[in-house]
């Protein structure tokens, strides 16, 4: 049984929102080495703060139907470079049950297994439900100050947290609210709050929601926002806010939902994502999709799972994607997009189809689940998009999927020269130096 303390997968129950027909015996060998990696890595594998793949490496492959010795082998790709999981201060988790003694800790990367350790009591004690619900989503200060934590460092609280909700492991839940917690949210609190305050005053003027690729299109053509931020930039997201916050901001906040439309937007949101990450390739080199955008678009799987909590009120849902689609805009806006180049999706070749396109990220050497969860999004994307088809603003359809699903999968084992399977900033001319195209694994 799955708990907060102990992970286990069910080969029927938690089988994952889109799967490719998992195996019992990779659930339990998926069971035993993710119970391996919560006692013995940290989240992060390194001062940076890049973040420890394997629970989402992992879950995303048995779903798609690998098998043990295939997850015995990523796990084993990824175990090489993580960090040990560092001591418990008991006595500084005791104190957590104090809300100023838990403030006072937020965003310190170090205090990783002590909140892991006071959230895996929490569950056990209330239940997922309870704890996610007054943590995330109770609407008051402390919540709100969470939850704009879960969309910090390239959204991968939000990817845990996620994937715990979505294979029903209490276990994997702590871990991606701890993972929240010692993320430092920074800018993007404030750009949060300030786009959903400029957003809820155009809702009051009864302003209709501008369409996402319309939004993206008006990011491309202003000229603070291509001019805010070089590839210099180390962090590239909070550069583009500092120098051009009120133009991000003024754009951004023109997509909002009712309530009525929570279903549509959130198709709308999975499917603008997509359109952005396959797009945004150059002519005159081989096909690459962003590391960065993949992120945005990896991320979106989650929307179903999340927005199905049964506690979640109408205004948090749709607060849910309001937010999520103004983080995936600033994070386009913050690679120097260019004009996208639909012709490259749907002139692609489909030698693939979906079960070899995802067996080919599956059995990829260096792959660390970046690739399979891009497959699995996009056949997610598919189901959810096609009573859509024909709408505005839903720019994927027909057997453009397939044909992303072929991209990433083609991608991945590049021919000639360029080796990386990612590029960093595809709209900067120097991402595209050959002795850059090397993983920095994030």
């Amino acid at each position: 049984m799955a708990t907060a303390y102990n992970i286990q997968v069910s080969p029927t129950e938690d089988v994952g929102i889109f799967n490719m027909n998992p195996r019992a015996d990779s659930a339990r060998k998926v069971s035993k080495l993710l119970q391996e990696d919560m006692q013995k890595h940290d989240i992060y594998f390194n001062d940076k703060g890049f973040h420890n793949h394997i629970v989402h490496h992992l879950l995303t492959i048995f779903s798609l139907g690998a098998s043990p010795e295939e997850i015995q082998r990523a796990y084993d790709t990824n175990d090489e470079y993580q960090r040990p999981s560092k001591p418990i201060d008991k006595s500084l988790v005791q104190k957590f049950q104090n809300r100023d003694e838990f403030r006072q800790f937020l965003g310190q990367r170090p205090k990783y297994v002590q909140y892991l350790a006071h959230f895996q009591r929490e569950i056990d004690s209330r239940g997922v439900n309870a704890v996610v619900e007054e943590y995330l989503f109770a609407g008051d200060e402390f919540a709100d100050a969470m939850l704009a934590r879960l969309f910090a460092g390239f959204v991968h609280p939000w990817i845990h947290l996620g994937f715990g909700l979505e294979f029903h492991q209490p276990a994997i839940v702590a871990q991606g609210l701890a993972e929240a917690a010692t993320h430092s949210a920074g800018d993007l609190t404030q750009y949060l709050f300030l786009s959903e305050k400029e957003g809820n005053a155009r809702k009051e003027k009864n302003e209709e929601s501008a369409l996402l690729v319309d939004l993206q299109a008006r990011i491309r053509q202003n000229r603070k926002i291509r001019e805010a931020i070089t590839y210099q930039d180390a962090e590239k997201l909070s550069a583009l806010i500092e120098k051009a916050g009120q133009d991000v901001i003024a754009i951004t906040s023109q997509f909002h939902v009712k309530h009525d439309q929570i279903d549509e937007k959130m198709a709308e949101l999975m499917n603008a994502t997509v359109y952005f990450n396959g797009t945004s390739q150059r002519k005159d080199k081989p096909v690459k999709f962003d590391f960065y955008y993949m992120h945005c678009l990896n991320s979106n799987i989650f929307l179903p799972t999340f927005l199905s909590l049964p506690f979640l009120t109408e205004q948090s849902k749709v607060r849910l994607i309001e937010w999520k689609a103004r983080v995936d805009l600033a994070l386009y806006a913050s690679r120097h997009p260019l004009e996208p180049l639909p012709d490259v999706v749907t002139n692609y070749p489909t030698n693939k189809s979906w079960q070899q396109a995802a067996h080919a990220t599956i059995t990829h050497p260096g792959e660390d689940g970046h690739a399979s969860k891009l497959v699995r999004m996009l056949g997610l994307g598919e189901k959810v998009c096609k009573g859509y088809e024909g709408k505005e603003g839903f720019l994927v359809q027909g057997d453009m999927w397939l044909r992303l699903a072929n991209m990433c999968a083609d991608s991945i084992y590049p021919p000639g020269p360029m080796q990386g399977r990612w590029i960093f900033g595809y709209g900067f001319d120097e991402a595209w130096d050959v002795d850059l195209a090397v993983d920095p694994q994030e």
